[in-house]
Formats: C-alpha cells, sequence, structure tokens
C-alpha cells in the first residue's frame, strides 16, 4: 500500500476546493490588453469546460475553468457574472461581491448597473452580521490514539 503524505493530500483537495477554509478574497488584476487569438481559444474552451461543470452542480471545478478563461481573456466581462453567481452558489459570498463590483467598474454603463447594486446589497447584509474571528482563539487539536 502506498502511503501518500498528509500535506500532498491537503495540497490536492485544496487545490479542488474541497476542503472548508476561511474564504480568502481575491480581486482582480487590471485588464491591460486584449487576448491573442490561441488565447482567445483557450478562454473559450475553459469557459465550456467551466460550463459543464457547473450545469452538473461542482460548482469548485466551474469556478477553476471560469477563474482561468477570465485571467485568459480579462476583456470577457460577462464573465464576472458567471463567477459572481458560481461564488454564490459555492458559499463564498465575498468573492461574489468582489466579481460584481469588478464588473461594475469594468462595465459602468451596463443596463444592469442597479440590479447588480441590489445583489451586492443583498450578498453583503449577512456577511454583516457574521461573527468577525478573533485572533485569541486558540486551535483546537486531538491527541493521536494510545
Amino acid at each position: 500500500m502506498r502511503i501518500v503524505p498528509r500535506s500532498l493530500t491537503i495540497a490536492f483537495f485544496l487545490s479542488l476546493g474541497l476542503v472548508a477554509q476561511a474564504e480568502e478574497v481575491q480581486p482582480y488584476p487590471a485588464c491591460t490588453q486584449g487576448p491573442s487569438d490561441p488565447v482567445a481559444s483557450g478562454a473559450r474552451a475553459a469557459f465550456e469546460a467551466g460550463q459543464a461543470s457547473f450545469n452538473e452542480n461542482d460548482y469548485p471545478r466551474a469556478i477553476l475553468y471560469w477563474e482561468d478563461a477570465f485571467r485568459r481573456d480579462c476583456t470577457a466581462t460577462g464573465l464576472l457574472l458567471n463567477l459572481a453567481r458560481v461564488y454564490e452558489l459555492n458559499g463564498q459570498k465575498k468573492q461574489a461581491v468582489v466579481a460584481l463590483e469588478t464588473f461594475l467598474q469594468r462595465e459602468p454603463n451596463t443596463g444592469e448597473k442597479a440590479q447588480i447594486n441590489r445583489r451586492i446589497d443583498a450578498l453583503k447584509k449577512p456577511l454583516e452580521a457574521e461573527p468577525i474571528p478573533t485572533a485569541s482563539a486558540a486551535p483546537t487539536t486531538s491527541a493521536p490514539p494510545p
């Protein structure tokens, strides 16, 4: 039987988004240029893979694919709306807010502005009620069996 180090196992599941952890919010970098044709093709393929994962309710995998698609083609701002929805469904409301706010920054003249602002407010409301973690809380550890 082959034994896999625990750190590798945890890293694998973290990469898939399958291990619960504190929500880490990542801003989207500035979009300074459009994609070349090969990069745009890769973005389309990643989008389609993400769409298939989303349709199968595999939200962590959809996030991976759609984030990759947006990284490849940051001019596809509509992807931010998809990302906001999948983050919300995956319980990552803070990142959903970041995606929606980034969309509004990049598409200030959108006709959906009022609707998106209401959605941002609805996502932020429960976040304001969440308790703030304290640094004094000691992590719980369990002793190995004797």
